[in-house]
């Protein structure tokens, strides 16, 4: 893994020592951190994440923080025209708003060369990167947190 770059979902879990996956969360924070593997964040997940926590709360120091720019709104834009050709919808029919947001950083993770893994909790995101994937043609993959990271990586859990 050359940099991972994680999600508002993420975000939460790792923050929040009583959610279900925080665990998991930190685990997969502790891997990259010892093995130097950069932590990369978009400045559309911390939007996310600041709509009911502090920016304060989050790990900066340890984050890359990556924002939007013109080049990821342009395959931002390539790949929601994918999305909504394989919906068979419209913008405005379209029923998951956040699918938008999942989409810019989709293309963030595409086109940054530093980065090859996206790690969510998000079902939906990763729903919809499997139903764009081939046609994009991405060039990263997705890990689900829902996953340990001993499982991911073929590691022996000897804790």
């Amino acid at each position: 893994m050359k940099g991972l770059c994680v999600d508002t979902g993420f975000l939460i879990r790792f923050v929040k020592s009583d959610e279900r996956l925080n665990q998991n969360a930190e685990e997969y924070y502790r891997y990259c951190l010892e093995r130097q593997i950069p932590i990369y964040c978009s400045t559309i997940a911390i939007a996310e994440y600041c709509v009911k926590g502090q920016l304060n709360q989050l790990p900066l120091k340890d984050l890359r923080v990556i924002p939007f720019n013109i080049n990821h709104a342009a395959r931002a834009g390539d790949l929601m025209r994918i999305t909504f050709a394989k919906r068979n919808k419209s913008v405005e029919e379209y029923s998951r708003v956040s699918a938008t947001n999942d989409v810019k950083m989709f293309a963030q993770v595409d086109i940054e060369t530093t980065i090859d893994t996206f790690l969510t909790v998000d079902q939906e995101a990763i729903k919809l990167y499997n139903s764009i994937k081939t046609e994009a043609s991405l060039q990263f993959q997705i890990i689900d947190l829902n996953i340990p990271r001993h499982i991911i990586f073929g590691e022996l859990d000897l804790s």
